[in-house]
């Protein structure tokens, strides 16, 4: 039994109640004996570790990046996606965690993103991985997405943590450049 009691001097205390009894054979009480623990600490860290992950996911959410996280140890499930993941397939994050690329995405892009998390694993935070992906759209066009990612452990568990940024634009900018040097070389 928790609860909480509020002090004369106005503090507030978090406590833990925890009551055995102690019966005879024919299942009446006998006596009974309690332990009171005071986990007003406990409390107030679980408040901060939860006050810390709204701020963390509100940061995450405003990012312009593709943000994703997928658990290594669960075959790369998607563990947390922002909401600029989850619109860029058509879907709400909640629709996308638990499941795996080959549930969002086609079968080649799959295979992709399966060998460059399999590259990343390798990749810690100080020395991420970075590399251009290809993210067909339609049978004419694709996206290319600059990510970069790297694997960390939580709580003894390996992650796959990932930003992805759509650099089409540039990617596109710098083809039409290239074939204008061509053509100019040609004249």
């Amino acid at each position: 039994l928790n609860y909480r009691i509020k002090l004369k001097d106005g503090t507030i205390k978090y406590l833990e109640e925890n009551i055995q009894f102690e019966t005879d054979q024919e299942n009446k009480v006998t006596s009974y004996y309690g332990i009171i623990s005071d986990i007003s600490n406990l409390i107030k860290l679980q408040e901060k570790r939860e006050e810390e992950q709204v701020l963390i996911n509100s940061i995450l959410r405003t990012l312009p990046n593709l943000i994703f996280v997928k658990n290594i140890d669960a075959g790369f499930r998607f563990s947390y996606v922002n909401d600029k993941f989850a619109s860029f397939y058509g879907m709400r994050t909640n629709e996308i965690i638990g499941k795996y690329d080959k549930d969002i995405s086609t079968p080649e892009q799959a295979k992709e993103c399966y060998k460059t998390d399999n590259i990343a694993c390798k990749h810690n935070i100080q020395s991420p991985y970075i590399s251009v992906e290809t993210i067909p759209i339609t049978r004419r066009s694709v996206k290319y997405m600059q990510t970069i990612k790297f694997a960390y452990v939580i709580n003894g568990t390996n992650y796959l943590i990932c930003s992805a940024m759509d650099i089409t634009d540039f990617v596109m900018a710098k083809q039409k450049a290239v074939e204008s040097n061509k053509l100019n070389d040609a004249l």
